[in-house]
């Protein structure tokens, strides 16, 4: 049994050793990287998409389509980003995002959109330390950091521009054709999808959050210059008016609520807050 065992680890070093040493073409990596992230961060996509469409009800084919629709959205993707020397800083940086989205995805349901992103870069590190856990480590090693390592590792074929412009091209239109068949043949299903099933499509990994921080940016680029605009300059309370009060309402909803110092926290996250003549509801629903 022993011998049984190493025989098997040592064949499985082979093969890494083979794939480390022997030159890929640029679309192989690209290929098994898409394939990675659509069978593994993908999960809760899937899983929704299914629980949404039952198997049971004559759904298996649009559910099997809808994985290669994934599949070849990310190929797509990759080979419109990974140019040249761009090919494995961008591998990398899908497959490492892929993973933290889908560790917050599959267990605390989080839609990485672009408010979420904004929240994000607005965190320090005090409260990005508080949602640190081993889970995330091993999403990170299994989906991250491994499969980056055997990109940065591999060795990309060299070949002319010409060659691979042609393979490129291969494979984008091979992943067009699929996903036109794949919507061409369940029509009706993708229609409904696409048009009521809005909270199923931010489930897609990486790719919403792709978008959503392109969003982000735009719109940011598109703010910075526009003035600030002073809104409710015309709620006053008449002097004659003494049974009512004018009440502004604080709602701290991108904020936990045992991370309030108005509710007990020990350090000061609400300087400004404690300075105003307020009512606080610390259990507040």
């Amino acid at each position: 049994m022993p011998g049984r065992q190493t025989t098997y680890i040592e064949r499985n070093m082979k093969r890494l050793k083979f794939w480390l040493l022997a030159p890929h073409s640029s679309t192989t990596l690209i290929f098994c990287v898409a394939l990675l992230v659509a069978l593994l961060a993908n999960t809760s996509f899937l899983s929704s998409a299914a629980a949404i469409y039952p198997p049971d009800e004559g759904n298996t084919g649009f559910l099997i389509s809808l994985f290669f629709y994934v599949l070849c959205t990310l190929i797509l993707l990759l080979s419109l980003l990974s140019q040249w020397i761009l090919l494995k800083p961008v591998l990398v940086i899908f497959l490492m995002l892929s993973a933290v989205i889908a560790y917050f995805t599959n267990h605390f349901g989080v839609v990485v959109d672009d408010t979420m992103i904004e929240n994000v870069l607005e965190t320090n590190v005090a409260e990005a330390r508080d949602l640190f856990s081993w889970r995330l480590v091993l999403y990170l090693m299994l989906i991250g950091v491994l499969p980056s390592w055997l990109v940065y590792m591999a060795k990309v074929a060299r070949q002319g521009w010409k060659r691979e412009f042609a393979e490129r091209a291969c494979l984008a239109g091979a992943a067009i054709a699929i996903v036109l068949a794949s919507y061409f043949t369940y029509s009706a299903n993708y229609a409904s999808m696409f048009r009521t099933q809005k909270d199923l499509l931010a489930l897609a990994i990486p790719t919403h959050a792709i978008f959503s921080g392109t969003k982000l940016v735009r719109v940011a680029f598109k703010s910075r210059n526009l003035p600030f605009t002073i809104l409710g300059a015309d709620a006053k309370t008449p002097p004659k008016d003494t049974d009512r009060e004018l009440v502004v309402m604080v709602v701290g909803e991108t904020a936990r609520a045992d991370h309030f110092s108005l509710n007990g926290y020990e350090r000061e996250t609400n300087p400004l807050l404690k300075i105003e003549h307020i009512v606080n509801f610390p259990d507040f629903w």
